[in-house]
């Protein structure tokens, strides 16, 4: 265990040996002073200066090493005092330096933690194509071809964004799929706060329909939040979950999965086995499912080509900064 300093034992110890010092000295002048001090002797002066001589000689040369040897034993003490201090003094510093040390770990690992953090930090974000450069991109929240009709608020760019965490295990995912024969194929990954609040406020009008043939033929828009199609918050404003399906590299065409990403209906459930899908479409779904799963992620029962980092490392926070490949840093 280190040392701990103790501020009234070493005033203690300073004054002790201060104080021994000044007994020292002033012994030391005392003696000293006998030898210059008037004395009653015969007015004879041979006799005055016998006498003084006499004094002196009284004065052991023994007892003035003696003083030095305490004046000097009693500096040493103190040297020998203040190098302990020095030695506890460093002791602190090398505790204080090891408590920052463990500081700085702990907020490295809340910030790394599935703690809340700030939803305008990109701080653990990452360009995907920079960590899975292999996977095609198809934003449809950045063109019009979705079911709102119009750009989403906040898809600035047509790039796609992640959690660093879900972009390394989507590169792994990648590289399973390549080894099969297919690629990654993204329609959507991080989304911003207001992107949501975007199709809530579409949601609210009923009367705007434009994309409903090609996207909820079935449904009254009014279901829609009854159905959980439209909800205030979506996981994909935590960062860690992504839309895609698989392209096959032979075909050059993307997988058929018998339907299209965005169909709000029960055909878009996994595994929904109607009579309009197909053996071979149910079991494309499957590679897709067996891949993401595979590499630590989780489906939905609602949408097949909806998968979320099952360890995402920001489960409490929904993130609204842009998307856009300048928030991200790059290096």
């Amino acid at each position: 265990m280190k040392k701990s300093f103790n501020k009234d034992d070493f005033l203690k110890r300073v004054l002790l040996q201060v104080i021994t010092c000044m007994f020292a000295v002033m012994l030391s002048f005392s003696f000293t002073g006998c030898m210059h001090k008037d004395v009653n002797v015969p007015a004879s002066e041979g006799d005055v200066h016998g006498d003084k001589d006499d004094d002196i000689d009284d004065i052991d040369d023994d007892d003035i090493d003696d003083i030095d040897d305490e004046i000097n034993k009693g500096l040493d003490d103190l040297d020998d005092e203040l190098d302990d201090i020095d030695d506890e003094i460093d002791d602190i510093d090398d505790e204080i330096d090891d408590d920052l040390d463990d500081i700085y770990d702990e907020v490295e690992d809340y910030n790394n933690s599935g703690v809340s953090k700030n939803e305008n930090d990109p701080s653990g974000f990452v360009l995907l194509s920079d960590v899975v450069p292999e996977v095609i991109q198809e934003i449809r929240y950045y063109s019009t071809y979705n079911f709102v009709g119009d750009r989403i608020d906040g898809y600035e760019e047509p790039c796609a964004l992640m959690t660093k965490e879900g972009a390394e295990a989507l590169k792994k995912a990648s590289d399973e799929a390549i080894s099969k024969g297919y690629r990654l194929k993204i329609y959507d990954a991080y989304r911003p706060q207001r992107a949501v609040d975007n199709f809530v406020s579409w949601a609210e009008d009923l009367d705007d329909t434009r994309m409903k043939k090609y996207f909820y033929p079935d449904l009254d828009k009014s279901v829609l939040f009854d159905q959980v199609y439209i909800a205030a918050k979506s996981g994909h404003s935590r960062g860690s979950t992504v839309d895609l399906t698989l392209f096959d590299m032979n075909t050059e065409k993307e997988v058929d999965m018998g339907g299209t990403f965005d169909y709000f209906g029960i055909e878009s459930h996994p595994d929904y086995k109607g009579k309009d899908l197909s053996k071979q479409q149910y079991k494309n779904r499957m590679i897709l499912k067996k891949i993401m799963v595979g590499n630590g992620f989780e489906p939905v029962e609602t949408e097949w080509w909806h998968f979320t980092l099952k360890d995402e490392p920001y489960p409490d926070t929904y993130f609204n900064f842009p998307v856009d490949a300048d928030v991200v840093d790059k290096d």
